[in-house]
């Protein structure tokens, strides 16, 4: 219908689940949206209550905002191949990507790992132009590239913006990627959810020492009436 797909990640607890997501699976969230076509991202605040949450948010919103000019373009035709394939056939793949055109030339390479473990990813854009330069989009980091190949190690949930320069393909033209993947991220079963292990007590989390954010115990809530209007967990004091 040719309208914009809007995606609203979860700020910090609004499903019910025993935790608050943490800033590296709200990145994962969002990164995963763009990737499969979102151009709006609105965060579902309810309300903020970690300053760990507040300051990752500001940083991804300005990297979002930086790739816009490249996100918001029409998106090339392309073909991802990821090896191993994912089973069953229709199931997305551990590692998934999304390659846009910029206005000022190169390329823009998005990619996310969906498994809480560690990824190696081997990155073959030979087909674009074996004389390819990859950088970190935000942070510069130079990646060694030969003949179009090079390979980034992907922590558990990570996501990467990679810069393509100097690439002989023409922007708008088709893009032919492989990426084949190695780790424990590919070894483990795809459900693979590690959670809170055997415990008599009644009370969930009852030693307080379960936090996915520092300074909020899993499966409890914060009282509002404990904070003053502009304080949050993990501001000093």
């Amino acid at each position: 219908r040719r309208q914009p797909l809007l995606m609203m990640p979860q700020g910090e607890l609004y499903s019910g689940a025993r935790r608050p997501h943490t800033p590296r699976e709200r990145r994962l969230n969002v990164y995963l949206a763009l990737i499969h076509g979102a151009k709006s991202i609105l965060y579902f605040a309810s309300p903020i209550r970690h300053r760990v949450t507040y300051e990752d948010m500001k940083t991804l919103s300005a990297e979002l905002h930086a790739m816009a000019p490249s996100l918001l373009t029409r998106t090339p035709p392309q073909r991802i191949v990821v090896e191993p394939a994912p089973l069953p056939p229709e199931a997305f793949p551990v590692v998934q990507a999304l390659y846009k055109d910029c206005p000022d030339g190169g390329g823009l390479l998005l990619a996310a790992n969906s498994s809480p473990l560690a990824v190696m990813a081997r990155w073959d854009l030979s087909a674009t132009g074996r004389t390819a330069r990859v950088t970190g989009f935000s942070d510069d980091r130079e990646l060694e590239v030969r003949d179009g190949v090079f390979s980034d190690r992907l922590e558990g949930y990570a996501t990467r913006a990679y810069r393509v320069s100097e690439a002989a393909r023409k922007p708008g033209t088709r893009v032919d990627i492989r990426v084949s993947l190695s780790g424990e991220g590919v070894e483990a079963a795809p459900d693979t959810v590690e959670g809170p292990g055997p415990s008599k007590n009644l009370l969930a989390n009852s030693s307080f020492e379960e936090a996915a954010l520092p300074g909020w115990p899993d499966c409890w809530e914060l009282s509002r009436g404990a904070l003053l209007p502009t304080a949050m967990v993990g501001d000093p004091g």
